[in-house]
């Protein structure tokens, strides 16, 4: 017959095991989530300096904030610099 050791030995290992999985599936799941948030950040900042609004407020700064007076300027001395 089983002695009562034994099946406590299976049933300790058997839980053990369940945790380990567990675990390594926690990491897993982190691991994808901050992935995840990066690219969500990634895509919000992005959209937000392609928009219309966004692209406005980079030539108004950039004309503002610079010598140039013109986004004309500003490009040419871009293609002057390369």
């Amino acid at each position: 017959m089983v002695e009562f050791t034994e099946i406590q030995f299976a049933y300790y290992t058997l839980a053990a095991t369940g945790v380990l999985v567990a675990a390594i599936y926690y990491i897993i799941s982190l691991r994808y989530n901050m992935k995840a948030r990066e690219m969500e950040i990634c895509r919000l900042h992005t959209s937000d300096y392609l928009s219309d609004q966004g692209t406005q407020k980079t030539i108004n700064f950039i004309t503002t904030t610079r010598e140039y007076a013109v986004i004309d300027s500003w490009i040419r001395g871009l293609s002057t610099t390369s």
